[in-house]
């Protein structure tokens, strides 16, 4: 019979360390008696629970989560996020519909040759710039800041702010 693993869910990460420091931590693990991998690991926990600590998301390590699928101890970072969040979507389902129709016109105005040219392309430009903008301002909540939030918003709140981020899809999207 083999015998039963050290680490239940373990994965294999390589390590590229200086060589003084390889050998700092092989002392300090002879030292321990324990191995260099043991001691890593309890040096990156310690790290990353002291970490935790000071952002304020001690809880964030720990798997017990509350029935409706929030993180204790974290929901009034989560609920300052999600304002935040909600601020700046509203803002952008604003300028979204402006940003379309002006991405409409610029896709159908036929530039005049001559010096006229110049001072419309600069302008066209400039409005392509700014929908752009709103269009990038869109997609990044949309992945970054909705993918993270989501898992630690409670359900009620949750549904409200996907029909808002739905509307918004709809007018971001491109027409296919």
């Amino acid at each position: 019979m083999p015998r039963p693993r050290k680490l239940r869910n373990a994965r294999v990460v390589p390590l590229v360390l200086e060589a003084d420091l390889y050998e700092m931590a092989k002392r300090v693990a002879d030292a321990r008696g324990v191995s260099v991998s043991q001691l890593v690991r309890e040096a990156l926990a310690r790290y990353l629970e002291e970490e935790a600590t000071r952002l304020g998301m001690k809880l964030v390590l720990e798997e017990q989560v509350a029935k409706d699928g929030s993180v204790p101890g974290v929901s009034s970072l989560v609920e300052a996020e999600l304002e935040d969040f909600t601020r700046e979507l509203e803002e952008v389902l604003e300028k979204l519909p402006r940003a379309a129709e002006v991405l409409e016109r610029i896709a159908g105005i036929i530039i005049k040759p001559g010096w006229y040219y110049r001072v419309e392309a600069s302008r066209v430009r400039r409005a392509f710039y700014d929908a752009d903008a709103v269009y990038r301002r869109f997609w990044r909540l949309y992945y970054r800041w909705w993918r993270r939030l989501r898992q630690e918003v409670p359900q009620p709140v949750r549904r409200s702010i996907e029909e808002r981020l739905a509307r918004g899809y709809r007018l971001a999207a491109p027409a296919t």
